[in-house]
């Protein structure tokens, strides 16, 4: 496709009589025939515009074009400098502005090849842009699209090993750089091989606006590659997604493959985003807001033609420790949707933030995969979306998506209306997994308005809430009025490692993670301080030790008695829960603090707050939660805390939890995951 046999888009707007122009650089008159005979393929207005380097070639063309073309011709006298480039986009620029389309080609010979070679490439650039009538008319056709700006036959198969940088990268970048598009050398790469091709007027534009002149080429010494020009050859296809365009590379083909290329193209079901090509996501694209915000650079979504359903988990990072999402719970909810919907149903796990660790072991029953690798039906993969603004990504019609962040269920939006552009307009939603209140997390800024858009399209979410303090505030602040609740488990190698019924200490474990503001780090720090000043004799003996990531030794800038520990290992933390008296675990929002409750099953006396619709102490005997963020009442109420086990140390052992989903949950997210996979299956798996 396009083939030489006449094929119909269907509902292709056509446009009538469209302005045609051949650019064609002939710096080998005795190549006129061949040339111009390709082009009386072309119907209708059209005009015939021709460079070459010198007043007597021109006077040789002229002859030639008086004999064989039936088109109205130009001949220009042009600079020999930019071989066929410059004198097209230099010399014929006001004509290249005068014309809908415009065929570029030239009689090329690349001395530099055995002349078998050169023809060979040569005809195969002429012949698969104007072989006949029928091919024309096709390609005319496919440009008539208004997604399309440019078309070229696929590579000539010798040349395809030479589809390299080569010396051409820097000279490539500082072009697009001169359009505000940023390139790097892991972008893919792909160019009309030999620059013989068609093209809307308006795709070159970005490439015309840079007003070269034949003063920025270099002077023709035989060069065979690092020139502008052949820079400039590499970069045709981007200037053409640059403008807003996709472009389609085409084989001409004859007999049984035409015709069944014309059955396809007649299909009622056929898009032609299925054979057009983007590779170069842009500014527009990525948008503007990933300027602020990286992990809100948006996808450029590109067809993937396999039907089979899939469902997709948006996860910022699969390293462990990095952002605030609960990656466990996430994948454990996903794996059981997963297993629910059976195997007719892919699995795709996208990072979107953080490109997984260079030694990262895949999940069991996943594969790593790279957005250099072609989609495949039957394969569950990791897909790293942290480099979407170097590459396309692909969606299947069938994708579902699962957000767990509040930019990722952005992304999921904006998928699904990339998903109805390139494949037609269906009931589309998502899953929004929402652990918390994330934009509460912000002061009120654009973070937070943008946060909180994101619950705002409950006809396209199908709410999951971690836990019921999480959907009860949602609902009461009429987010939704629907949607299931989950809950999370506990650490598993955490549980195992605690020593039940161990000897406690006068131990004071403090959980901090300073990054993150709503656990409230400077809180506690001011909190002890207090504490040991209104009563130091009676805190002597105590130990204050202060756990979790990023955390220094000047973390703690009051309270200086803290013994600052930093990241623990899962044993390492359970063992100094066993024997820990007190603990002090805050977090400002809805969701429980799941710290509190791992302390709470140490038999450790926890410290926390409420916060809304939250109240901890319902959870567990062993939680105490404060109303209001006062340090002198936090610090009296610990201490409180403190004289209360004195009077018996084992106390923190006999208390009972009053949930059992933190402790054993596997069945109650094993029936959720089954009700979500039913709705799924119902609504959007067709």
């Amino acid at each position: 496709m396009p083939d030489d046999r006449l094929l119909v888009v269907p509902n292709a707007a056509i446009q009538q009589n469209p302005r045609i122009g051949v650019f064609a650089h002939i710096f080998y008159p005795d190549l006129c025939e061949e040339m111009l005979t390709a082009c009386n393929h072309i119907p209708g207005n059209c005009r015939v515009f021709i460079s070459t380097d010198t007043l007597i070639k021109a006077k040789e063309i002229s002859v030639y074009c008086e004999q064989f073309s039936k088109h109205p011709f130009e001949i220009r006298v042009l600079p020999n400098r930019g071989r066929d480039i410059a004198p097209m986009i230099c010399g014929y620029r006001d004509r290249i502005n005068e014309v809908d389309y415009g065929v570029h080609i030239h009689s090329k010979r690349s001395s530099h090849f055995r002349s078998s070679f050169a023809d060979g490439w040569r005809k195969h650039g002429i012949y698969g842009n104007l072989g006949s009538t029928e091919l024309v008319q096709n390609i005319l056709t496919v440009l008539a699209d208004e997604r399309i700006g440019a078309y070229a036959p696929d590579h000539y198969e010798a040349i395809r090993p030479a589809v390299q940088w080569t010396g051409n990268f820097s000279t490539v970048k500082q072009l697009l750089e001169l359009a505000g598009e940023d390139i790097s050398k892991d972008h893919h790469l792909d160019f009309p091989s030999g620059s013989m091709f068609w093209f809307k007027t308006k795709a070159l534009k970005p490439l015309l606006d840079l007003k070269l002149r034949p003063f920025h080429f270099e002077a023709e010494q035989g060069q065979t590659d690092n020139t502008l020009a052949h820079a400039l050859e590499r970069s045709l296809f981007y200037f053409v997604e640059i403008a807003g365009f996709a472009w389609i590379m085409g084989k001409r083909v004859s007999g049984a493959a035409a015709a069944d290329s014309v059955l396809m193209l007649q299909a009622p079901g056929f898009n032609l985003n299925h054979v057009a090509n983007r590779i170069f996501p842009t500014n527009k694209e990525l948008g503007g807001l990933r300027r602020y915000f990286g992990n809100c650079t948006r996808f450029l979504a590109r067809p993937s033609l396999i039907t089979k359903p899939r469902i997709n988990l948006l996860l910022p990072t699969l390293n462990q420790g990095q952002g605030h999402i609960d990656i466990d719970s996430a994948l454990a909810l996903f794996n059981a949707i997963k297993h629910a919907l059976g195997d007719g149903v892919d699995a795709r796990i996208i990072t979107t933030d953080v490109s997984p660790e260079q030694l990262f072991n895949p999940p069991e029953g996943y594969q790593l995969t790279t957005p250099h690798d072609k989609d495949q039906a039957g394969v569950n993969n990791i897909a790293d979306a942290a480099q979407r603004f170097r590459f396309p990504f692909f969606v299947r019609k069938t994708d579902i998506f699962i957000a767990t962040a509040w930019w990722t269920a952005t992304h999921a939006l904006d998928l699904l209306s990339q998903q109805d552009a390139l494949f037609g307009v269906q009931t589309r939603q998502f899953v929004y997994f929402i652990q918390d209140v994330e934009h509460s997390y912000y002061p009120w800024s654009s973070l937070s308005t943008w946060a909180e858009q994101s619950y705002k399209h409950p006809d396209k979410i199908i709410p999951v809430f971690q836990t019921e303090m999480v959907s009860d505030y949602f609902r009461q602040h009429d987010y939704f009025n629907h949607g299931y609740v989950v809950y999370p488990a506990m650490n598993l190698a955490i549980k195992s490692a605690i020593t039940y019924q161990a000897n406690k200490e006068k131990l004071v474990l403090l959980l901090v993670r300073p990054h993150i503001e709503r656990f409230n780090t400077p809180f506690i720090d001011v909190m002890i301080r207090t504490a040991i000043d209104a009563d130091p004799v009676f805190w002597s003996d105590w130990r204050f030790i202060a756990l979790g990531d990023h955390i220094s030794a000047t973390t703690f800038k009051t309270a200086i008695e803290v013994d600052v520990i930093g990241e623990v290992s899962p044993q390492q933390y359970a063992g100094l829960a066993s024997k820990a008296a007190l603990g002090v675990a805050l977090m400002a929002s809805p969701q429980p603090s799941y710290t509190a409750l791992e302390l709470a099953e140490a038999g450790v006396l926890v410290l926390t707050n409420a916060y809304a619709n939250k109240n901890m102490a319902l959870l567990h005997d062993n939680i105490t939660s404060f109303e209001k963020f006062d340090v002198v009442d936090a610090s009296q109420q610990l201490k409180r805390m403190a004289e209360h086990w004195l009077t018996n140390p084992t106390q923190g052992w006999q208390g009972q939890a009053h949930i059992n989903w933190f402790y054993d949950n596997a069945a109650i997210t094993t029936a959720k995951a089954a009700e979500i996979a039913k709705e799924i299956q119902a609504k959007l798996i067709q």
